[in-house]
């Protein structure tokens, strides 16, 4: 039996070991991935579902808004403005 000294088997060993945890590390990144869509979709889900209840656009409200404000008659107050925001922040 001869022994070649080019160290040719130690290489071709060193190569599989290589491609082996190339093969170990590309399964766990798409184990990865795959673990992450579970948690995408019922991110899709819950924003899906706010969506839904979100109340309809009252247009002739809107329109009349608008018109006040461009003719200058929309007058606000800044007290049920702040009073608004605030009871909004506390439902959320």
């Amino acid at each position: 039996m001869r022994i070649d000294g080019n160290g040719s088997i130690p290489n071709q060993i060193a190569a599989e070991r290589s491609e082996k945890a190339e093969q170990k590390a590309r399964v766990r990144q798409s184990d990865a991935e795959r673990s992450k869509l579970p948690a995408d979709t019922v991110a899709m889900s819950s924003l899906q579902a706010r969506a839904m209840e979100t109340p309809p656009i009252r247009y002739e409200r809107v329109q009349a808004v608008r018109n006040a404000v461009q003719n200058g008659d929309y007058r606000m107050e800044a007290s049920e403005t702040a009073e608004g925001m605030m009871k909004e922040m506390g439902e959320q």
